[in-house]
């Protein structure tokens, strides 16, 4: 039987979790992002995004 994928939290030393970017979500190894509005839904490339750039800096650009 497959193991289910580990969840990895990256956290700062004091304990706040670190915002995460696309390229840890590239190391987890996912490739795309559903992001849900109200009324619909989009996929995103995640591979378009360069690895240092926070997913909350997208955010802004997602405007139901």
């Amino acid at each position: 039987m497959p193991r289910p994928n580990a969840r990895i939290t990256h956290t700062h030393p004091d304990g706040r979790p670190v915002k995460i970017t696309f390229g840890l979500m590239h190391e987890t190894g996912v490739r795309g992002v559903l992001v849900y509005a109200i009324v619909d839904h989009v996929a995103l490339d995640a591979d378009r995004w360069l690895d240092h750039v926070p997913l909350s800096e997208v955010e802004p650009l997602l405007v139901c």
